[in-house]
């Protein structure tokens, strides 16, 4: 039996219908499982923050408004909720936890140092990292009153660091001015007595240590907030005016 020709039109209007349905059940799935992965990976950033979910959820909220216009992409959700602080003590605790997680990463940064001057001795022992010669042909520029010398090098395995120290303890500008030096591999807690110890061997001027117009310092992470690099060659000089840091071609 022949079906009329209305039916053969239904069953080819059926098929699509039939595809089309399917197509719609599987959207919502798809629409699921993205929303469920968006929802584990901001749950897993909560966590490496240490917030609450209602502090997660107000610091998504506050990027929605005029911090999320005006702040750098890396801004942080602590310093987001931190800036915008309801009550003094809401702005002590965000300032602790950021000062507490910049000291970590601070002390992180300093160990991968010490791992990589190590490494680097280990692996080419017999080179430099600073040319004697090139250092020789920069001339300073005029240090101003007022400045602070801020000079970072190494105690151990560095001939170039104490060559830098010899010709800045000469500058007669200089001795008129503060000169901070800052090891960049020792420990504050189990060096003192290696510094004091460099300083005789060096024949640092004593006089201008006790009047502390010369200073010996642990780095302690200063470095890195000057150039925020995890790897410095040294010797580097700056100085400091005003509140201004500018770099020393020495």
């Amino acid at each position: 039996m022949k079906l009329p020709h209305y039916s053969l039109i239904v069953v080819l209007l059926i098929c699509p219908i039939s595809s089309y349905a399917n197509t719609l059940k599987q959207q919502p799935l798809q629409h699921r499982s993205a929303n469920h992965l968006s929802v584990k990976k901001d749950e897993s950033s909560r966590k490496l923050w240490s917030l609450s979910t209602q502090e997660w959820t107000r610091y998504k909220s506050l990027l929605k408004g005029i911090r999320g216009s005006i702040s750098p992409a890396t801004i942080s959700p602590i310093e987001v909720l931190g800036v915008h602080a309801r009550t003094d003590q809401e702005r002590r605790k965000y300032a602790e936890l950021w000062a507490m997680m910049m000291r970590e990463d601070v002390e992180r940064t300093i160990a991968f140092q010490r791992a990589y001057d190590e490494a680097n001795i280990k692996l080419f022992p017999n080179e430099s990292l600073f040319s004697s010669d090139a250092l020789a042909l920069n001339q300073p520029k005029v240090f101003e009153t007022g400045d602070r010398v801020l000079i970072f090098i190494k105690m151990k395995n560095c001939p170039e660091c104490v060559q830098m120290i010899q010709r800045l303890l000469l500058e007669e500008k200089i001795k008129k001015l503060i000169l901070d030096i800052y090891f960049i591999d020792t420990n504050s807690k189990q060096d003192n007595t290696a510094i004091r110890q460099w300083a005789e061997k060096h024949n640092i001027d004593k006089s201008r240590l006790k009047s502390g117009k010369v200073t010996l310092n642990h780095d302690n992470g200063n470095l890195y907030k000057i150039t925020k690099q995890l790897i410095n060659k040294v010797p580097l000089v700056y100085t400091l005016n005003k509140k201004t840091i500018t770099q020393i071609k020495y």
